[in-house]
């Protein structure tokens, strides 16, 4: 069993090290900003106090969503934001993707796998999907943001 971790871990930081140090950073970025969403309750949802916009999350089916709704305007449609961040019980490694919908639209942890490979496939041919690394730390800088103001006082 010892010799079979050994080699399993010695093949994960082998594939890191191929991957490269971009990649790596890209995963530390995401691991944080799963870490900073994870503690948000899945019944609240909190107002950026800079942007007027709405953070949720969603739990289901083993997936761990940041969901960013525009600020309210009666106006128009709301659009929707949702950041899969975890697949099961570790965060997605890069690269992290962003789905844009319409406030109705059912969330992504409910589609079925030809549509997750659909969704893929579409970002692979255009890359308009995938959210930059200033994009995952100013998400980061914007839950903490968010998070200290409405749940600070509830973790004490």
């Amino acid at each position: 069993m010892a010799r079979a971790l050994a080699v399993l871990g010695g093949a994960g930081l082998v594939a890191d090290v191929r991957r490269g140090r971009d990649w790596h950073e890209q995963d530390v970025l995401i691991r944080k900003l799963w870490a900073a969403v994870k503690h948000i309750p899945s019944d609240y949802v909190l107002a950026d106090p800079e942007t007027g916009e709405l953070l949720s999350v969603e739990r289901e089916r083993g997936w761990l969503t940041l969901v960013i709704t525009d600020p309210p305007d009666p106006s128009g449609p709301a659009l929707v934001t949702r950041y899969t961040l975890r697949a099961w019980a570790a965060p997605v490694p890069p690269p992290l993707f962003r789905h844009l919908a319409g406030l109705d639209d059912i969330p992504s942890a409910r589609w079925r796998l030809r549509q997750k490979a659909w969704l893929a496939h579409v970002n692979e041919q255009t890359g308009a999907l995938k959210v930059t690394w200033a994009e995952v730390a100013a998400l980061i800088e914007q839950v903490g943001r968010t998070s200290a103001l409405h749940l600070g006082s509830r973790r004490r």
